[in-house]
């Protein structure tokens, strides 16, 4: 079989690198069976000629699109941190002989198996837990309890080919990424996100100007019907506003932390604060979507919840639970999905950088600098990174109850309480949630930087 030497090549790459791969195998089989399950449930007959059954397949249907929507783009976001970390073992195959096809073929026997035990997987847990999940929603839109879970074929060939097509696009491009480059430019890119970042002072008055135009649509809304309509514009100025601020407010800020002599000067913080502002650039994306991904898990759920709590008072038809109960339902699989995204984009992250501290600490331990402060150089590192998009996410949260309110309005939710004490659960929760993948993720920061 002419192909059967690439494909061993593929196997063994994959097996060697399973530190990048079983991580990513894991959260995209745990997309892959939301989808399935939630692809079901809209297409399936389950819920579909139940009394009010219409009014919670609709909102299934709704949000499949949106899920379909967020997935695509992290999936595509997630595969860049994967082929970057793979770049330099690409790059030395063809400084030993390999063409850039042969190399090609590689990448795509490895996209096809990828592929395979992603969708594989994901189908198989989604059969699994469907029937669990198909009961939770039952409970929460008041449905006939007695109802039998159903696997609609549909919903399988739905997820078949949306996340064949995710992969096909993602080696598709792999495949050219390497096609297009030169060996050593391979072997050097994994680097090559250490430049100084420019234009940092309007990137932080843009990233400033925009946020505070968010925040103040948000907080000065007077009615559902203005929060309604200018609700999508308020995200979307501060997604470009997080980019922003994150390179170019980051930065600045370091920046003033290094002109300050007797503070930049102390060797607590010179290695910490000089490394992070030539790095700013590289992490500024990542630290970016980190805090995007934390906004919506703790606006997802503050908002269901107060929606489904709140809201009991106001209503208790079958209608009634139905929507409310379906909103509640979806939104905890997109805490879900959102989760799992940030949890992969910040391993991926402490696995990169850990990697490309390796020299400099290196270097750190030959000048010498014992462990014990080495480590002690990584934690503030870290923790310095790692909590900043916390911290920007719980200011976003809290400064779109504003427009919150209003919105939960119209579903005849008025009472302000609920919407501050579930903000407050979700963000205490959240909060040690966020510190739990912290402590997973930075043992891969550690190991990497060895």
């Amino acid at each position: 079989m002419r192909n059967a030497p690439y494909l061993r090549l593929a196997v063994t790459n994959m097996l060697r690198s399973r530190r990048s791969y079983i991580p990513y195998l894991i959260a995209a089989s745990v997309m892959c069976a939301i989808c399935s399950i939630c692809a079901n449930l809209a297409m399936g007959s389950s819920i579909s000629n139940m009394n009010y059954g219409a009014t919670t397949r609709s909102m299934l249907e709704f949000g499949l699109y949106i899920m379909v929507i967020f997935t695509t783009f992290y999936m595509f976001y997630i595969n860049s941190f994967l082929i970057k970390r793979r770049a330099r073992e690409f790059g030395l195959y063809g400084v030993l002989g390999f063409g850039r096809s042969q190399t090609a073929r590689v990448v795509f026997w490895e996209g096809v198996m990828l592929c395979v035990l992603v969708i594989g997987l994901g189908l198989l847990v989604g059969f699994l837990l469907g029937g669990a999940v198909f009961k939770l929603l039952i409970t929460l839109t008041h449905l006939a309890p007695d109802s039998r879970y159903t696997v609609a074929p549909a919903s399988m060939y739905f997820t078949v080919i949306m996340f064949g097509a995710i992969f096909l696009l993602n080696t598709i491009y792999n495949m050219f990424r390497v096609w297009k480059s030169r060996p050593l430019e391979l072997m050097k890119s994994e680097r090559s996100g250490e430049k100084k970042a420019k234009a940092v002072a309007p990137r932080a008055i843009i990233g400033l100007l925009l946020l505070g135009g968010a925040y103040w649509l948000s907080l000065s809304a007077a009615d559902s019907a203005f929060a309604l309509l200018l609700f999508w514009p308020a995200v979307l100025m501060v997604i470009l506003a997080t980019h922003q601020l994150f390179l170019g407010g980051s930065v600045a800020i370091l920046g003033l932390m290094k002109r300050s002599k007797r503070f930049y000067y102390n060797r607590k913080n010179f290695v910490p604060i000089g490394g992070l502002i030539y790095r700013m650039k590289q992490n500024a994306s990542g630290l970016a979507n980190i805090c995007i991904l934390s906004t919506m898990v703790l606006v997802t759920v503050s908002m269901t919840l107060a929606l489904y709590f709140g809201g009991e008072s106001a209503g208790s038809s079958g209608d009634f639970y139905a929507l409310f109960g379906g909103i509640l339902f979806m939104g905890f699989f997109f805490a879900i999905l959102f989760l799992t995204n940030m949890t992969l984009i910040i391993y991926f992250k402490q696995v990169s950088e850990g990697t490309d501290d390796r020299e400099n600490f290196a270097l750190l331990r030959r000048v010498g600098m014992d462990e014990k402060m080495v480590k002690k150089t990584i934690n503030k590192q870290v923790l310095i990174v790692f909590f900043a998009p916390l911290v920007v996410a719980l200011a976003h949260t809290c400064a779109s109850s504003g427009m919150l309110n209003q919105i939960l309005g119209a579903f005849l939710y008025c009472n302000p309480k609920y919407l501050w004490v579930c903000i407050g659960g979700t963000a205490a929760v959240f909060a040690v949630v966020y510190c739990v993948v912290y402590k997973l993720t930075s043992h891969a920061y550690y190991t990497a930087a060895k």
